[in-house]
């Protein structure tokens, strides 16, 4: 139950519907993060979840590339934002000042640091 609620937390109908998009035009990544002007790593978080969707002006963009109408893609943008945010409204102010602290700091993380996170973490969801 708990693994199917994180999943679902997980999931960003915002990066499912430019991958779906980008692979529909037969995009690369390359190509689309260039034309969109945003770096090819940050495309591929988008695309996988592991990112909000990008500010208003990026997500024009992407919808005239990818020949997505703008206001649907707007509109599934802030859903997800929506989403993460009301996430974190739930948790208690410690809780939430953490999650919002370890989401900003993720990319920074080196493997060891990430290992290190997952071994406390574990002592709590057993």
């Amino acid at each position: 139950m708990r693994e199917a609620k994180e999943q679902n937390m997980l999931k960003r109908p915002f990066g499912d519907k430019i991958r779906t998009a980008r692979k529909r035009k037969g995009l690369s990544l390359m190509v689309v993060s260039e034309r969109a002007g945003i770096s090819l790593s940050y495309l591929s978080q988008i695309e996988n979840g592991r990112r909000e969707p990008p500010d208003d002006k990026t997500i024009a963009t992407l919808a005239v590339l990818l020949e997505i109408d703008i206001a649907e893609l707007l509109k599934i943008a802030h859903q997800d934002k929506l989403r993460v945010e009301l996430g974190l409204l739930n948790l208690g102010p410690k809780k939430r000042e953490l999650a919002i602290t370890l989401q900003r700091s993720w990319d920074e993380l080196s493997e060891l640091d990430a290992s290190e996170i997952e071994k406390i973490l574990s002592k709590f969801s057993n």
